[in-house]
């Protein structure tokens, strides 16, 4: 079924309703790798404006293609909440190690909301993410090196390979 909805909703991108496009963008996003031809036109619907960054990138998370990461790195940065929380989720479920320093600097954002959802980004990125997070720490505010902490704490118990013996 998901290839005979594909057109539909690829031209429920270019629909003029604002909703349509917001929903034809999700439910290609639903299509997961099969719907990885979506990947550039939604980010140029989103680009453009014609859906919310929020569903966008969430959508291009669900797709998988982790080579989108750079092009929705800027909306760490957007004036919405949400679209940051959700950037930061997409980038720890593409697992691109290239969103690392953006999202250390995320983690001295203005709302605990987004700050977690960084940490958990750079946790789910993985062994990559605990060398730059340790090097930043001394430069980091307080609120952010209390995420950092996490991360690395999270990080490292992660990839503990000691063998624990109970006595």
């Amino acid at each position: 079924w998901p290839d005979s909805a594909k057109p539909y909703l690829f031209r429920a991108l270019r629909d003029d309703r604002y909703l349509t496009r917001n929903n034809g963008a999700y439910f290609l996003g639903k299509l997961g790798r099969s719907a990885f031809d979506a990947v550039e036109p939604i980010y140029t619907a989103v680009k453009a404006k014609r859906i919310s960054p929020r569903r966008g990138v969430y959508s291009l998370g669900d797709i998988g293609d982790s080579l989108v990461v750079p092009r929705v790195l800027y909306l760490l940065k957007d004036k919405m909440e949400i679209s940051r929380i959700v950037t930061a989720e997409a980038c720890g479920k593409l697992k691109n190690p290239i969103a690392i320093p953006d999202l250390i600097r995320t983690l001295g954002d203005k709302y605990f909301t987004v700050r977690s959802a960084a940490e958990a980004a750079l946790v789910a990125i993985g062994r990559p993410s605990l060398e730059p997070v340790l090097s930043e720490m001394p430069k980091l505010k307080p609120v952010a090196l209390g995420h950092a902490l996490r991360t690395a704490g999270a990080l490292a118990a992660k990839f503990d390979t000691t063998q624990k013996s109970i006595s």
